[in-house]
């Protein structure tokens, strides 16, 4: 199975494990947080990004090209959080479609919002009851990985969004 990533807007593939574990220290290092991203000179407000994760037997170049099954990554390096958000599409008997979403649970979440970035393009954050340490997600993201079936990770509590926008 291929890992397709969508990092930074970029396809990014990944085959063996050594390429997966580049992938994963790529998403836990380098997505950006909330701040200031400076364009041509000016600074523009950002909520952070989020990385898109999914396996499959073909590697995937296009939005309406994608595997039926992702993981969303967002991780704040300054909170010291990230969150994950799974997706899976699919049919039942009938032909309907039928969309299942999970986030991360944190049965002990931070005190404060740790500004988790869930939609980049709105902007929203995850709740602070789906933040996890950055250890739990690395740890969620190499089990994920090692899987290689695109199902949820199974190491942290998951739990279906209330009241979020994911």
């Amino acid at each position: 199975m291929i890992l397709n990533a969508i990092i930074h807007r970029e396809w990014k593939y990944a085959e063996t494990s050594a390429e997966m574990a580049v992938l994963v220290t790529q998403v836990m290092e380098d997505l950006r947080h909330e701040g200031v991203v400076t364009i041509g000179g000016l600074d523009y407000p950002t909520a952070g990004e989020t990385a898109r994760l999914a396996f499959s037997e073909n590697r995937h170049s296009g939005e309406y090209d994608w595997p039926a099954k992702e993981l969303v990554v967002a991780v704040n390096t300054e909170t010291g959080y990230g969150a994950l958000t799974w997706r899976s599409v699919g049919t039942v008997a009938g032909g309907d479609l039928v969309h299942e979403t999970w986030v991360s649970e944190n049965p002990e979440p931070p005190e404060a919002d740790p500004r988790v970035v869930a939609d980049p393009h709105v902007p929203t954050f995850h709740d602070r009851r789906n933040a996890l340490p950055l250890m739990r997600i690395r740890e969620a993201l190499e089990e994920y990985c090692r899987v290689g079936t695109g199902d949820r990770p199974r190491n942290i509590a998951w739990t279906r969004p209330v009241n979020q926008r994911v």
